[in-house]
């Protein structure tokens, strides 16, 4: 197992889950990542753009490209983790 694939180390608080994914989203350069909710479903954020942090509030938007494709409260968040870009999906 790559060290990117492996989960971070989560953050324990709300605030620090919410400040942990506006820096991952505001990283340059950027890394694509995945949240990982507390019921174990995963949503990729693989731009900048696939994710809405609002200034206010504990709610994150997911956006996929044909809208939104959930809000998540930093209290439903267990985990983000870095998605390795060059790995890729074996086909038969």
């Amino acid at each position: 197992m790559n060290p990117e694939d492996e989960p971070s180390e989560a953050p324990k608080t709300k605030d620090e889950i919410f400040a942990s994914v506006r820096a991952m989203r505001d990283n340059a350069p950027f890394e694509p990542f995945e949240i990982v909710t507390v019921a174990g479903r995963s949503y990729p954020i693989p731009t900048p753009d696939h994710l809405d942090v609002p200034a206010f509030g504990r709610t994150v938007v997911v956006l996929g490209d044909l809208g939104i494709v959930a809000l998540l409260h930093a209290s439903q968040i267990s985990d983000l983790v870095r998605i390795n870009p060059r790995k890729r999906k074996k086909t038969a």
